[in-house]
């Protein structure tokens, strides 16, 4: 069967394509339960990806790398997400899309059980977009951790307001655009996970991420400026809730005290119109 869809892929793609959009989820389901033919299996997948809108097998992906991306380093970058809108959105996308990195898009329902055992593709590991820390160069690494170390008490201040939500908050080397993001540790159930067994009914133990922050936002600047002028000001507890709101928001979460999320932006609106 296995190579008879291989030769169907190579044969004509089109009606490949047209095969797998109705059965691709169930094709996927033998990378999880068929685990000598793992490799085989996920060979014959096929991905969206931020680099144009056709599909494309892992394969071509790695193909694709440009040359001096692939020396460096040996990662396929994935995202789950609800759908291509939510991920092609994705703070957690802005420093590997300006590098020219590709993104394959896992928007299949069972991608997040599939990624529980596509650990490697062609030698190449296999790492989520969303989890851990991207990688940086050494210069840029210095330069980010010894801007952390002078927010340091701003980064205490934020996680004791976050105590119950956040694990940790740092400095992004993710970000370019957006002033905060939520990261999960590698290991850690994915937000997107828990969205998921919330519909079906399920309890969700609560687990904490890191929140990470984008030290050239005008945001988190004017937010460093206020802890240096009063380090006890009540507004960095509330800016640090809006801060995580909005994290959650844009991930496709909601706060969790919507009326306070709502109540706190009205109040920042109001003094910055009034």
């Amino acid at each position: 069967m296995l190579e008879a869809l291989k030769g169907a892929l190579e044969a004509d793609r089109g009606r490949y394509e047209a095969f797998y959009a109705h059965f691709g989820p169930v094709l996927k389901e033998g990378i999880w339960f068929c685990e000598d033919d793992k490799n085989r299996v996920s060979s014959l997948c096929l991905f969206q990806t931020t680099h144009g809108d056709e599909p494309t097998t892992l394969a071509e992906y790695v193909a694709r790398m440009p040359a001096d991306l692939a020396e460096d380093q040996n990662v396929i970058y994935v995202l789950p997400a609800a759908d291509r809108k939510a991920a092609l959105a994705s703070p957690h996308l802005e420093a590997l899309r300006a590098e020219g990195r590709a993104v394959l898009l896992m928007v299949d329902p069972i991608d997040e059980w599939v990624l529980q055992r596509l650990y490697t593709f062609d030698g190449r590991a296999v790492k989520r977009a969303d989890k851990g820390e991207v990688r940086e160069s050494d210069e840029a690494k210095q330069k980010r951790e010894a801007e952390q170390a002078k927010c340091e008490g701003l980064f205490g201040a934020l996680q004791t307001a976050l105590a119950d939500d956040v694990s940790e908050v740092r400095f992004s080397a993710r970000l370019r655009a957006s002033a905060a993001v939520l990261v999960g540790e590698d290991r850690a159930v994915s937000a997107h996970v828990e969205r998921l067994m919330k519909r079906a009914g399920q309890e969700v133990p609560r687990s904490k991420r890191v929140l990470e922050l984008n030290p050239s936002h005008a945001l988190v600047q004017g937010l460093a400026r206020l802890y240096e002028v009063d380090a006890q000001s009540p507004r960095i507890a509330d800016y640090a809730e809006l801060l995580h709101g909005q994290a959650l928001l844009t991930e496709g979460g909601v706060p969790r005290d919507t009326a306070r999320f709502t109540k706190l932006l009205s109040e920042l609106m109001a003094t910055a119109v009034g």
